[in-house]
């Protein structure tokens, strides 16, 4: 979000809460266990769960990625729920550690105190229906900095900010839509070079315009992932 990580400062310690939901098993109630599922079975339950084909475009890549890390996970059993893997060597090893990286720009430090094995052992050890239930973190919380309950979790957003949220989404989706029928498209290709680069300058253009209307006077210091 712009401007985000303005008030920090370029000489911030910035203590980040990335990896703690694989000690509320983030995926397990999203995903089947699936202990019978053939390859294909997973990569698509994987990739539908990612809706690959919406924001990807049915990218080759991601859905070569994805298939080699099922085989990997097939080839290479452990007593860590897949989905629990799924999490950490996907979205915490993958997704999130691009995300800090991007992030290197900032100048800041960051922390990630969750990104610990010892840590993440810990928290995996602990029964499953009491991790998915989320007791556990406000739990721990009690027990070691009780003052912080009394900030809210994630609140959720006033009815403006889901408005802007969900116009963002529509246009990221439809932009995408549009962009794949014109390079497929008989219309696109018949367009010069010159023409073309016109078109997508301006429909990246019109893209920032209309997220930075939606931006206007909103910081989200704190973002949920969800």
């Amino acid at each position: 979000v712009r401007g985000q990580w303005g008030p920090f400062g370029a000489q911030a310690t910035v203590v980040r809460g990335g990896v703690l939901e694989i000690g509320r098993s983030f995926y397990v109630p999203q995903l089947p266990p699936m202990p019978d599922a053939t390859e294909d079975q997973m990569v698509d339950r994987i990739l539908r769960k990612y809706t690959s084909d919406r924001y990807q475009l049915g990218s080759i890549p991601h859905h070569d990625g994805i298939r080699s890390w099922v085989r990997w996970i097939n080839e290479h059993p452990d007593p860590v729920d897949w989905r629990d893997r799924l999490y950490w060597e996907q979205r915490a090893g993958a997704w999130l550690s691009a995300i800090e990286h991007g992030l290197d720009l900032t100048g800041s430090d960051r922390v990630e105190p969750a990104n610990c094995g010892l840590l993440i052992g810990c928290m995996q050890s602990v029964a499953e229906d009491v991790r998915t239930s989320r007791t556990m973190m406000f739990d721990l919380i009690e027990r070691m900095a009780p003052q912080l309950l009394a900030y809210p979790v994630n609140p959720p957003n006033s009815r403006v900010r889901r408005l802007s949220k969900s116009s963002r989404r529509r246009l990221s989706h439809y932009s995408y839509r549009i962009a794949s029928a014109l390079l497929v498209g008989t219309w696109w290709q018949r367009r010069s070079r010159p023409a073309q680069v016109a078109l997508i300058v301006g429909a990246v253009a019109v893209g920032f315009a209309v997220v930075g209307i939606a931006d206007e006077g909103t910081l989200d210091l704190i973002e949920p992932i969800g």
